[in-house]
């Protein structure tokens, strides 16, 4: 029996969620607590035998925590992180917004190529990258439309809080499901081979992609600089005060003239910090 949730328990677990990723579930949002949470005792074993109802999973993570909070030497909450990245939103899909991606292959990749002929070298960051999608993409691009990038050091970190999203973004294997949301055909025969488990991503693209685990809220171990950095559909999730902070922490690692490139949805179209990469650009900004 999974009894729901009560109003003090929401409560305490949207503080945890903001506390530990910077992200605000809203009231709208309030029904992803049971039925994420739901899914999460389906299928963590170890978690359904010890764990019969939610509020007790809420009871359990109380526990953890002021065990942490006791002994400033352990940072161990493995319960309180599972729960945290059950309540993520991992929504993604290969070369979301088109016209972004029409862009960096026109304008933005023609010119950060350019600036960089002397040292033959590109870096680049996917945070929030999720199931791997969006780097995936980037990959992509650059192997399809620069080939004289072959002979270059090309690399992109691509980073997320999920442990579990990282785990099968690093296998590149995908179901048809997944392959016919935004990937082209033409890709899918070029860059794909066909398993009996479904899509797998051929060896020299996984190899251009780097993967790890860092929360957006510290980002003490990635330092840059970065030539273009892909923050996408992550800050409309925090509050303003969070989302000055991350974005701040972000452009620290941003190279002077490199190009950051954010969602359709996300609030920096005023940002006294940033300048559009062009008239015509989808989503991309440099430092003002």
């Amino acid at each position: 029996m999974n009894e729901v949730l009560g109003p003090q328990e929401i409560e305490f677990l949207r503080r945890v969620v903001s506390a530990r990723a910077g992200i605000l579930i809203d009231d709208e949002k309030s029904y992803v607590f049971d039925t994420r949470l739901l899914r999460l005792l389906g299928r963590e074993p170890l978690l359904s035998r010890e764990i019969a109802t939610l509020p007790e999973l809420v009871a359990r993570m109380k526990e953890e925590i002021v065990d942490v909070e006791r002994d400033a030497r352990s940072d161990r909450v493995p319960l309180t992180a599972a729960v945290v990245e059950a309540l993520l939103n991992g929504e993604t899909l290969f070369f979301r917004d088109a016209p972004l991606f029409h862009s960096l292959r026109t304008e933005v990749f023609p010119s950060i190529i350019a600036a960089r002929s002397d040292r033959r070298m590109l870096s680049m960051w996917s945070a929030a990258c999720s199931t791997g999608q969006e780097p995936y993409s980037v990959a992509m691009l650059l192997d399809d439309a620069f080939p004289e990038l072959a002979t270059w050091a090309t690399l992109i970190y691509a980073t997320d809080l999920s442990r579990a999203a990282l785990a099968r973004a690093e296998k590149g294997l995908y179901s048809q499901f997944e392959v016919q949301r935004g990937l082209p055909a033409r890709l899918l025969v070029r860059c794909f081979d066909q398993t009996e488990r479904g899509w797998q991503l051929m060896p020299r693209l996984r190899r251009s992609v780097l993967f790890s685990s860092q929360n957006l809220m510290a980002l003490n171990d990635l330092t840059g600089p970065f030539d273009v950095i892909f923050l996408r559909n992550v800050l409309i999730y925090f509050d303003r005060r969070t989302r000055q902070r991350v974005l701040s922490d972000v452009l620290a690692r941003l190279a002077r003239d490199g190009v950051l490139v954010v969602g359709a949805a996300e609030p920096l179209l005023d940002d006294p910090r940033l300048k559009r990469f062009s008239a015509t650009a989808q989503l991309c900004y440099r430092r003002a």
